[in-house]
């Protein structure tokens, strides 16, 4: 039974320190919607990883985070963004852009990163 109790006792250790260790893009972060430059939706992510879940079922083409705290743009943040035309972050203090943080974005044609230090990116 002791055994048991250990066992139960590793297994919660593990999983907290999984759940801790996500890695976070969005922490408290609101940004807006538009369709044809007309404000849609303006939203707030208290604490996530992929924008996609926070996206309402409303039509939009651009997204456009702007004077937020996003130091990192961890792996699959940006990712499965389908209809997205263009995407604006700006003077959101981003230091750090990882691979595969954009990506499966087919419609995205302007990417702007004003204010970054990510301006000319290839």
């Amino acid at each position: 039974m002791q055994l048991y109790y250990h066992c139960l006792l590793y297994l919660l250790i593990i999983t907290s320190y999984a759940v801790r260790c996500e890695k976070v893009t969005f922490k408290n972060v609101t940004f807006k919607g538009y369709s044809l430059y007309t404000e849609k939706f303006k939203k707030t992510i208290s604490s996530g990883s992929s924008l996609k879940d926070y996206l309402p079922e409303t039509t939009f083409d651009g997204i456009e985070f702007k004077d937020q705290n996003i130091p990192v743009l961890y792996k699959d943040s940006l990712a499965d963004l389908h209809g997205l035309d263009e995407l604006k972050i700006e003077s959101c203090g981003v230091e750090e852009v990882q691979p595969g943080s954009i990506r499966n974005a087919p419609n995205l044609f302007w990417l702007s990163l004003k204010g970054t230090g990510h301006e000319n990116m290839g």
